[in-house]
């Protein structure tokens, strides 16, 4: 599946793009570092766009555990989840 992402960047221009949750990941695990802000929307059904939020945590656990970052919906499930890279 992909998902709408706007993309904002640090001189404030923007763009937007499909992305996989994967590509997703990466983007906001490196955003403290690229400067860029995300806006994220799954497709829904038909004509609606479904509004996600994203979370990262940094270092679950331990220091040495990878970033984990979420997506949720706004009834709070979870649309997609997974690892991203410390830096």
């Amino acid at each position: 599946m992909k998902y709408i992402v706007q993309t904002r960047y640090d001189d404030k221009s923007a763009d937007v793009s499909l992305k996989t949750a994967s590509e997703i990941i990466m983007d906001e695990s490196f955003s403290d570092c690229s400067g860029i802000e995300l806006r994220v929307w799954e497709s829904g059904e038909f004509g609606k766009l479904i509004p996600l939020e994203i979370h990262g945590t940094w270092h679950a656990k331990d220091p040495k555990d990878s970033l984990y970052i979420k997506a949720t919906r706004p009834d709070g499930s979870i649309a997609f989840d997974g690892w991203g890279i410390d830096h």
